[in-house]
């Protein structure tokens, strides 16, 4: 299996979208104290484990801009190949 793309939507320091695209071989997540290396991989633990309350991963900007009556999508997305197929993983829900 090969991880071909993580996707991060409104996941907590994640404000919008924000694609991880890797390639085959090694890759690394480094950056600063702060950056979101943290919640990077506590959403992949949420995606594959589902434990803990969902509201606590909803991005507070996310949630500060909407307007009554309006939701976000709060979600992970990991993309792989496998035997050459692509296949999709995905937990999400909309915030209100």
């Amino acid at each position: 299996m090969i991880i071909k793309e993580i996707e991060l939507n409104n996941f907590l320091s994640y404000y919008g979208t924000k694609s991880f695209y890797f390639k085959k071989g090694l890759n690394l997540i480094v950056g600063n104290n702060g950056a979101g290396k943290t919640s990077f991989y506590e959403g992949i633990e949420w995606l594959f484990s589902g434990i803990g309350d969902p509201e606590i991963y909803a991005n507070k900007k996310a949630l500060h801009e909407l307007s009554e009556g309006d939701s976000c999508t709060i979600g992970i997305t990991f993309i792989v190949e496998q035997k050459e197929q692509e296949k999709t993983l995905k937990r999400s829900f909309d915030a209100t």
